[in-house]
């Protein structure tokens, strides 16, 4: 019992950073959950300015039209690029309204994250809007 407590104290600083690139994954993911606020707390300095200005944005689109948004990411391409971690991407912006469903706009393209302590993004370098 013993030796499995020391394991686990051993293992668990290591399970508390994360790779970039699962940082930035844990990002899209929390996008197309709509958990904005996860969303945010990835995120610092231009980042967050650019993740807040963009849920705004789709949340105020959705209300002016008394409507629901969706983030669907069908496609996510992401690679650490030393440093940065450079990400290809395909998503639908769902506007839903009642049992309608239609593509509002579609974002593609690529984009680079940079993470300022490898825990948090700092600078969003692409089009995401």
């Amino acid at each position: 019992m013993r030796a499995l407590l020391v394991v686990l104290a051993l293992a668990t600083p290591a399970l508390a950073f994360a790779q970039p690139t699962q940082v930035v994954q844990r990002w899209f993911a929390a996008l197309e959950q709509k958990n904005f606020p996860q969303a945010m707390a990835l995120t610092q300095g231009s980042a967050l300015q650019r993740t807040e200005h963009m849920v705004g944005r789709l949340v105020a689109e959705a209300e002016a039209h008394h409507a629901d948004v969706e983030v669907k990411v069908k496609h996510l391409e992401v690679r650490d690029e030393g440093g940065d971690v450079l990400v290809t991407f395909d998503i639908d912006i769902v506007g839903k309204k009642w049992f309608f469903r239609r593509v509002a706009r579609t974002l593609a393209g690529t984009a680079r994250f940079t993470l300022a302590d490898g825990q948090r993004i700092d600078a969003i370098d692409g089009r995401l809007e």
